[in-house]
This record gives structure tokens, C-alpha cells and sequence, in this order.
């Protein structure tokens, strides 16, 4: 599961001993009592073994540090590394001598090796993975993990995967608190997102609420919604004229806008006793949803959707914001076989 390193690094300083001869322009040098033939270290934060080999039996040998042990052994010194507990490398000296002559070997021990990057992240509602940097050999923990996220170690990556959840499903969080070594503690969110309210999930059956005046009774009709241009608008079927309903990803929602559906009819945008009796035959004017945020109970009540017509005002002087719908002709109200008036419109979506 980890990649443990190994990182020594030895430094020989050889004493050279020199003397002056009687000559002004000659010079001996002498020879050193022993040589160091080979040095060898393996060993890391754990701690580890290693050698130090000679031309010279008898030579003693001393550490500076009590976290390098020494064995002499023929021509030979046995070295113990224990374990290093820091983040912070260390250095220890092994002083060799022999008759007149000395000298010294130096070995670094890097500390513990922990380099980790875990941070909050956002998953869409199909689940998947995500990568973070894990290069370390510490123990570790998680707390709060939940049953629809698990992990593996690969490598110095730690890969976190999570289960899809029903395009009807809520979007859910999860925090957790990751601990590792002695020293690292961090807690981190990690949220999946729901589906979004899709095209194809506005598709059906409603019950449509509406009154005929602000204030009236409310009443009720069957409707439904079929596709027009997908992802783009249905058709409403149910009342006296089919009606173009437009899909609003943004909201998420529907918007109905003020239509002509016959040659001499408009739906036309309305106040329904909203401050006013005005209407506005005119595309331009209409009103959007507030969706309930329940995919498995459909629930879409229709607002004004903040186009205002600054040439007219309220009572409260404010530009007129429609509230309604009428169906109307160049000779007045039409009237419906089923209803032509419709203020405060609510769709609830039957269940299949």
C-alpha cells in the first residue's frame, strides 16, 4: 500500500596528518593508519541497518547520537538506526580511531514522510471518483464515512468513489475527518449533487388548481403535458385550446407566456384582481414556476415572472407585474366550455 523511501547520505572526512621535513622544498605525508573500504545505510524514518567496513581490525568506533547504536566487529562496525518520530531529519556522527589516526562518518536520517492533499469536493448525482495526493506511510483514520463512499490507496494517490444516487433522489454531504500520524488532522465535505428537474421528467398528467378571480374558490381541472420540442417546450392539452409551455432548466421550471391559440384568440396575460384588471396580449408578458424541490411529487406554482409594463401602474403606483391568464377576443372574454379564466395556477403531476 505504500512506498516507503529510503534516503541516506554519508559524508567520510579523512584526517590527513601531515609533517614537516627538514628540507625546505620536500615534504612526507603520512599515511593514514586505516582506510574506510565501503560504508553502507539501509535504513529510513522506521530506523534500519547498516556497515561501516575497514582495512583494519581494532579500530574503535563511537556515535555521537544515541539514535545510532555501533558494533565493533573485525574490521568491521555494525550500525543500528532507530527510529526516527519526527517530520524532521537528523544527522549523527561515527567517530573512528586508531593509534594516532581518526576520523569520522556522518549519516542523515530523514524524518517521517507525509505529504497529504485531501479537500472538499462536489460529485454529481451519477457518483464517480476523485484523486488526491497520499504520499505517506503513517497510520491513518477516517471518521463520519458514510456507507455510499469507500477509498483505495494507489500508489501516493488516495482514490475516493461514490455511489450514484436516483435521478429522484435528494443530493446528500458527508464530512469526515481524516487523521494521519501524529499530526495531520483535517476535516473535509464531500457533497453529490441531485439530478437536475428534467425535460422528460415534467412530461404528464396534472391536476390543475386554479380560481377565476383572486379571492374566488379554488378549482380544479385535468391537464397534461406532452412534448412540443424536446427540451425546448410541451403542449399543454385539457382546457379549450391546446397552450405552448416552455421548459425553463434555469428555474428549474416551466414558464407560460401570454399566446395567441386561435386565429382570433389570445391567452392573454392578466392582473385577475391583482391591483388592477389590465391584460396584455402580448408574448412578451407571462408567468414562470416555483418548483416545491420534490422530483417524486411534482409540485409547480406559477408567479409573476418579473416582466414589467412601466406604461401602466398599480394602485400602489409600481409598474403592473401579471398575475394571471384570460382568454380573450377582440370582442371581450371568450367563453370557455371548460374555463377561460385562469388566476393562481398551481400543477401538481399525478402519479403514474
Amino acid at each position: 500500500m505504500y512506498k516507503k523511501l529510503s534516503l541516506f547520505y554519508v559524508l567520510l572526512t579523512q584526517a590527513l596528518l601531515f609533517c614537516a621535513c627538514s628540507s625546505d622544498s620536500d615534504f612526507e605525508e603520512k599515511q593514514p593508519a586505516f582506510h574506510v573500504v565501503k560504508t553502507t545505510a539501509d535504513m529510513n524514518h522506521t530506523g534500519g541497518k547498516g556497515s561501516i567496513e575497514l582495512d583494519t581490525e581494532g579500530v574503535k568506533a563511537t556515535s555521537n547520537e544515541s539514535w545510532l547504536k555501533t558494533a565493533v566487529n573485525g574490521k568491521a562496525v555494525e550500525l543500528t538506526f532507530e527510529p526516527n518520530n519526527s517530520y524532521n531529519s537528523r544527522t549523527a556522527t561515527v567517530t573512528l580511531k586508531y593509534a594516532d589516526d581518526e576520523q569520522t562518518v556522518s549519516f542523515i536520517q530523514m524524518g517521517i514522510i507525509s505529504d497529504v492533499d485531501v479537500y472538499d469536493h462536489t460529485f454529481p448525482y451519477t457518483g464517480g471518483e476523485k484523486s488526491f495526493l497520499w504520499k505517506t506511510d503513517q497510520p491513518f483514520e477516517f471518521q463520519g464515512m458514510q456507507e455510499w463512499i469507500s477509498y483505495e490507496v494507489k500508489g501516493d494517490s488516495i482514490v475516493f468513489n461514490i455511489e450514484g444516487i436516483s435521478e429522484l433522489d435528494s443530493g446528500r454531504k458527508c464530512e469526515i475527518n481524516i487523521k494521519s500520524g501524529k499530526y495531520y488532522t483535517k476535516t473535509i465535505t464531500f457533497t453529490q449533487t441531485e439530478a437536475p428537474l428534467s425535460y422528460h421528467m415534467l412530461l404528464g398528467n396534472y391536476t390543475l388548481e386554479y380560481k377565476k378571480w383572486k379571492g374566488t374558490a379554488v378549482e380544479t381541472i385535468d391537464v397534461s403535458f406532452v412534448e412540443k420540442e424536446k427540451d425546448k417546450s410541451f403542449t399543454m392539452k385539457g382546457l379549450d385550446f391546446d397552450i405552448t409551455v416552455l421548459y425553463k432548466a434555469d428555474l428549474p421550471g416551466i414558464a407560460i407566456k401570454s399566446q395567441r391559440v386561435s386565429n382570433d384568440v389570445w391567452l392573454a396575460a392578466w392582473q385577475g384582481g391583482y391591483n388592477g384588471s389590465g391584460l396584455w396580449p402580448n408574448p412578451k408578458f407571462g408567468l414562470a414556476s416555483q418548483w416545491n424541490n420534490d422530483k417524486r411529487n411534482i409540485e409547480l406554482t406559477m408567479i409573476p415572472d418579473g416582466v414589467t409594463d412601466s406604461s401602466w401602474k398599480d394602485s400602489q403606483g409600481n409598474p403592473v407585474v401579471v398575475h394571471a391568464f384570460i382568454l380573450w377576443t377582440d370582442k371581450g372574454e371568450y367563453q370557455a366550455k371548460k374555463t377561460s379564466r385562469l388566476v393562481d395556477l398551481k400543477f401538481i403531476k399525478k402519479a403514474k
